[in-house]
């Protein structure tokens, strides 16, 4: 294997054409970016839904029959799946990567120390101006093995790319009303250095991580002397720490979410992900 975005965004389409090639994408944000760009032409498969979690995620033989028959994958990179990554070169196919982290013209963040990505922040999708650069290697490197749509990937890449400007301008301004918070893990820093919406503090490294007992006290010590609005738990089921935070407090409770939890898969959940952190951020912040 080679490893080498809506208003404005356009609609879902069901059903493929007999000849599209198959892509397939590795998390629900990267799936909405290149159903978009195939709109017309084909559908992607989704290979990890929001409920598993990217970062300890290992091939099933279900999954490596996917992969064996694509033209084509999209997905972050080994920062984000570091398991799938070890085990790509263990599946017999010839198709062609696209891997979102080693697409120019953007500047990475660090990760935490303790985050587990090799260095690298991969969450780089919550920022709308780099989920823009992504369209289009996805739509270039599509119309490179797919020529005969190569316009119509052209077209979509630029209707979405013009309707991420929209959806930015949108999302910066309903951010001003942000207060201070405590996110529940590490994978909103390109949202918060886009939307210059810094977090009061973070819960834990990654979203499969545990807050040690030292870390806890301090932000438990940020709830009680009043200096956070808001704790904002992951989608899914309450995490142990949430009621250690909160207990005995009348600290503002909300969800937030980088994978898309609960949204409906294609074009769309990309725009309705980042729209709905905007709002579960400010509304939070603001009971």
């Amino acid at each position: 294997m080679k490893l080498g975005i809506l208003g404005a965004f356009i609609c879902w389409a069901g059903t493929a054409v007999a000849d599209a090639p198959r892509v397939v994408a590795d998390i629900a944000p990267v799936h909405s970016l290149v159903a978009g760009v195939m709109e017309g032409v084909g559908t992607p498969e989704l290979l990890l839904t929001s409920d598993v979690s990217p970062h300890d995620f290992a091939l099933r033989p279900s999954d490596a029959r996917i992969l064996a028959e694509a033209d084509h994958m999209v997905w972050v990179g080994e920062a984000m799946t570091p398991r799938l990554a070890q085990q790509l070169s263990a599946v017999s196919t010839n198709a062609g990567v696209t891997t979102l982290l080693s697409v120019p013209g953007w500047e990475a963040l660090e990760a935490d120390d303790d985050h587990g990505h090799e260095g690298t922040d991969p969450h780089a999708w919550m920022d709308p101006d780099i989920a823009a650069l992504w369209i289009q290697a996805i739509a270039t490197d599509l119309a490179r093995i797919d020529p005969e749509n190569a316009t119509k990937y052209t077209e979509n890449a630029d209707l979405m790319v013009a309707g991420l400007v929209t959806l930015r301008d949108e999302v910066a301004t309903s951010t001003t009303e942000a207060g201070r918070y405590i996110l529940p893990h590490d994978g909103f820093g390109y949202f918060e250095r886009r939307f210059d919406v810094p977090a009061a503090g973070v819960v834990t490294p990654s979203d499969d991580a545990d807050p040690g007992p030292a870390h806890l006290a301090e932000l438990r010590d940020l709830v009680v002397d009043g200096a956070v609005d808001c704790i904002l738990l992951p989608y899914g089921p309450a995490p142990s720490w949430g009621q250690t935070l909160t207990d005995g407090s009348d600290v503002a409770v909300g969800k937030v979410d980088v994978l898309g939890t609960g949204l409906e898969i294609g074009p769309e959940l990309y725009p309705s992900l980042i729209r709905r952190a905007a709002q579960d951020i400010v509304s939070c912040a603001a009971e």
